[in-house]
């Protein structure tokens, strides 16, 4: 995982990358649907954000103790991911159950913005190489497809969320780790959310 430098700080560039994702949904969540997204994207990444930076606390409570301020430079590691994935998991599921027209309906768009565009912001950041600008063209024609397209099926847009799915993992293949924690993450996220967008109404 790289890092930039900010004063005694550094900031992990996928979370630089994860940052600049979050505003592009946003924005391109609106000029696709005309509504922002629901308070349930941003809380999933806050609260997972959260959770996996202060499970060090318990994980490491004596060092913690000791020296407080080694919050700002640790996290929990494996195990804190893990936690936050499962604390996020149940929270989208829990969403699901008792707001269902959100997170069931704006799940798969909100997701494949997030991801088309997470991963070539992210090698861009790590490579310095604007050539893999060239990444986010999978972005670009979902996004177009879905904007000029907005009577789309369930069955299709089910159906164009595993094609888009599947090209994020093949571009994810050609530059990074597949087996990492970090994409092994947002796979499980993006399954759980497509699962939960097969139920809506």
């Amino acid at each position: 995982m790289s890092y930039v430098q900010i004063g005694n700080t550094s900031i992990s560039l996928t979370w630089v990358a994860v940052l600049v994702s979050f505003f592009l949904v946003i924005i391109l969540y609106r000029l696709i649907t005309h509504n922002k997204v629901s308070d349930w994207f941003g809380n999933s990444l806050f609260l997972f954000f959260i959770i996996w930076k202060l499970s060090y606390i318990p994980l490491n409570f004596k060092l913690f103790i000791d020296t407080p301020l080694s919050i700002i430079y640790f996290n929990g590691g494996l195990k804190g991911l893990i936690f936050a994935v499962v604390t996020v998991t149940v929270y989208l599921i829990y969403l699901s159950k008792n707001k269902a027209k959100h997170i069931r309906t704006e799940g798969h768009i909100v997701f494949l913005i997030f991801y088309l565009s997470f991963i070539p912001f992210k090698l861009i950041l790590e490579f310095k190489s604007i050539g893999i600008l060239i990444l986010l063209i999978p972005l670009l024609l979902m996004f177009f497809l879905f904007k000029y397209k907005q009577n789309i099926s369930t069955t299709l847009s089910n159906q164009l969320y595993i094609i888009f799915f599947l090209i994020g993992i093949l571009m994810s293949s050609l530059f990074d780790n597949l087996l990492s924690t970090e994409f092994i993450s947002i796979m499980w996220l993006g399954l759980i959310i497509y699962i939960l967008g097969l139920k809506k109404t």
